[in-house]
Parts: structure tokens; C-alpha cells; sequence
């Protein structure tokens, strides 16, 4: 419901009262809370800082603004991009006019990574392409009987500045050393793993050991304080494989 006629325009009168006798260069910025006061003649000219319940946002009162409420341009939310419909009928337009122009088709991510691939892959008549394929078969036969077993003795606690090693055995069932990747992944307890990923530390091939089994270990010593966790895990690794986990196999301790 609008304001009545007969009560007339609502200016607060605390507003008035600080511009009152001064000049605008000499106000400075008139802080306020009174985002429902309208805009009188007597303000054009001052800066007022209007409250938007987070911070105060500076306005300049012209002329054309007489009338108008303050809080009408201290807005309270920040506009990121339009939703819906309307959203995309703009971003088919940005990209209709691109591909007139002429611009480049910005892919992103894993389509780009993957396209470029691509390209590797079919050169000199496709052979990375078939080694790859091969690659891929020879795993998929050995894949059922690997397995990790931990050889090292785990320790709970360290005092900080010391070392520890890791060492796992793996039977790789003929694959070879550099087949497959043995990795080691850090976490605190509280850690968010979108907000902050675990750290990633890979295990070097140390030689064969027994039963046919291949060592993996790693010296770490650890740069943080107080409880951390941390898991081990192995996968298919191929400097060709568009992705590192493209295989879709993983075996974890």
C-alpha cells in the first residue's frame, strides 16, 4: 500500500538535520539506517552511506533522484546472472555471435584435455592408439589377481620432525612395475575434500621382493602437526589414458 497523500512525502527528519548548514564537500559521507526515507530537495548534492544490512553503500543524490526512497540504491543483494529462460537465451546469443566473428570455441576441462588426446592418438596411422589398446587388454586380464599387502610397520604416533617409511608389496600377475601406480592419499579429520582436496604422494618402485611381488615405498616426513589421516591405493597408470582413473579400476589398504 502506498503512503497516504495527506501525510505527505516521509524524509527522516535526522537526515535533515545533519545537512543542515553544511555544504556538500564539507558533509562528507552521511551514514544511515533509514533506507525508507524518501529524497528531498534539500539532499541533492550530499553523499549519504546507506545501510544494505552488510555494509553502507555510498550514494550521490542528484536531482532526478528526488522522490525516490535510499534504500531504492543500496541494493541488498548482488546480481550475478539472470536464471532460467532468460539466462540461456543470452548465452545462445553470445555464442551465435562468436561463431560469427569467428572466435575460437573455448572447450573446457576433461573436453578439452580429451580432445587434444584425440589428436595424439591419431597420428602415424594410429599407433599410440593401438599401444594403448593393447595396454589396456593386458590389464584388464591381470587386473582380478593383484593385490597390496602392507610390509612396513605402522606407526601411531612420531614426535614431529621424524621419518617415516611406507612400504607395500603388490602382486601385479605380469604386469610391470610402471603399469601400476601406488599412491598415497593425506587428509586431516576435519578436512572438507571440496573445499581442500587430500594431498597426493606417489610411492616409488624400490625392486622385486617375495613371492613375485613388486615393492613400493615412500620416506615421508610429515611438515604438520597433531592427527592425520591417510590411506594407500593402486591403480592402472598409462601415460597415454586421457585421464588417470579412465580405467575405472582401484584397489585401496
Amino acid at each position: 500500500m502506498t503512503r497516504s497523500l495527506k501525510k505527505g512525502p516521509y524524509v527522516y527528519e535526522k537526515l535533515l538535520t545533519k545537512i543542515e548548514g553544511k555544504k556538500p564537500d564539507a558533509a562528507g559521507i552521511i551514514k544511515t539506517w533509514a533506507r525508507a526515507s524518501q529524497i528531498a530537495p534539500e539532499m541533492v548534492g550530499y553523499t549519504f552511506g546507506v545501510h544494505n544490512g552488510r555494509e553502507f553503500i555510498e550514494v550521490k543524490v542528484t536531482e532526478d533522484m528526488v522522490g525516490h526512497r535510499l534504500g531504492e540504491f543500496s541494493p541488498t543483494r548482488k546480481f550475478y546472472r539472470h536464471g532460467g529462460k532468460m539466462q540461456k537465451e543470452l548465452e545462445a546469443k553470445k555464442k551465435e555471435a562468436e561463431k560469427a566473428a569467428g572466435a575460437p570455441v573455448v572447450l573446457k576441462g576433461f573436453v578439452r584435455f580429451a580432445v587434444g588426446e584425440g589428436v595424439e592418438k591419431r597420428a602415424d596411422n594410429f599407433a599410440a592408439a593401438r599401444i594403448l589398446s593393447a595396454w589396456k587388454e593386458k590389464v584388464r586380464q591381470a587386473w582380478p589377481k593383484v593385490s597390496l599387502r602392507r610390509i612396513d610397520n605402522p606407526m601411531k604416533r612420531i614426535p614431529y620432525g621424524d621419518s617415516l617409511r611406507f612400504e607395500v608389496a603388490v602382486q601385479l600377475d605380469g604386469l610391470a612395475p610402471d603399469d601400476v601406480a601406488v599412491e598415497m592419499l593425506m587428509s586431516r579429520p576435519s578436512a572438507n575434500a571440496k573445499s581442500k582436496p587430500p594431498r597426493s604422494l606417489l610411492l616409488e618402485y624400490q625392486g622385486p621382493g617375495q613371492h613375485g611381488e613388486s615393492i613400493y615405498a615412500l620416506d615421508l616426513t610429515p611438515d604438520v602437526c597433531g592427527k592425520i589421516n591417510y590411506r594407500l591405493r593402486a591403480y592402472p597408470h598409462h601415460e597415454l589414458l586421457t585421464h588417470p582413473f579412465e580405467m575405472g579400476m582401484m584397489l585401496w589398504l
